[in-house]
Parts: structure tokens; C-alpha cells; sequence
């Protein structure tokens, strides 16, 4: 039993140093709002935050992350920052009868409807 658990435990060791955590690595504006739980929000500049800065969470209904500034959680919109982590789609949609691969549009009318394709949800 002990031989079989062995490597299995090294692939689980491996896996989780390839993490890489989630950071900020840019604000993007001078100053950057800073809201605790309860809404409460400070103006912070840009130049008091260190970079990278490591993201505890994520809530997607707000489109904030959380992090921790002067030993507090706060929480900051995306727009305000650049990770590194690109967005994943959790699907990956493709018009009615083509392939996911294709790069061809399946009717004329679709060249004109000004929608992406591919990130919303659902398809």
C-alpha cells in the first residue's frame, strides 16, 4: 500500500507548487478604491500599494477581488487592476451546426450582429 501511495503523493506535491496565486500587477488609476465588507471605501494612491500584490478572492457578482492592505481585507474592482491570470470562458460556444474550431460564419445575417461569441453564458 505504502508504494502505491508514494508517487501519488509526489504528483499531488508537484501539482500544487505549479500553482501559480493569483496577483495584481498593475493598477491601472492614480488612485484606487479600497472597500472592507461593509462598503466602507478608501481613496488609496497608486503609489502606496506594492506590486505584485497576492488576491485572497474573488467575487464575481461585483467583479471585485480581495486583498489585504495595512493587515485589513478590502476589495477592489477589476477594472481598477491587471492580474495575472487571464479570464477563462467556463464554455466555449460556436454557432448551431459548426465546429468550435471554425472561424467561418454559418449564415450571411451573422456578420452583422455586432455580439461576440464565445464568453457569455449561455450560448
Amino acid at each position: 500500500m505504502k508504494k502505491h501511495l508514494t508517487p501519488f503523493i509526489l504528483l499531488m506535491l508537484m501539482a500544487s507548487l505549479s500553482y501559480a496565486q493569483p496577483q495584481i500587477t498593475d493598477f491601472l488609476l492614480n488612485e484606487i478604491e479600497l472597500c472592507d465588507i461593509e462598503d466602507n471605501c478608501i481613496d488609496v494612491a497608486k503609489e502606496q500599494l506594492e506590486t505584485p500584490m497576492n488576491v485572497k478572492g474573488y467575487d464575481p457578482l461585483n467583479n471585485t477581488v480581495e486583498v489585504v492592505y495595512q493587515s485589513t481585507s478590502y476589495w477592489i474592482h477589476t477594472s481598477e487592476v491587471t492580474l495575472n491570470e487571464q479570464a477563462k470562458a467556463s464554455k466555449t460556444c460556436a454557432l448551431e451546426g459548426e465546429s468550435v474550431d471554425s472561424n467561418e460564419v454559418s449564415q450571411p445575417k451573422d456578420k452583422t450582429t455586432n455580439s461576440m461569441m464565445g464568453v457569455g453564458e449561455p450560448c
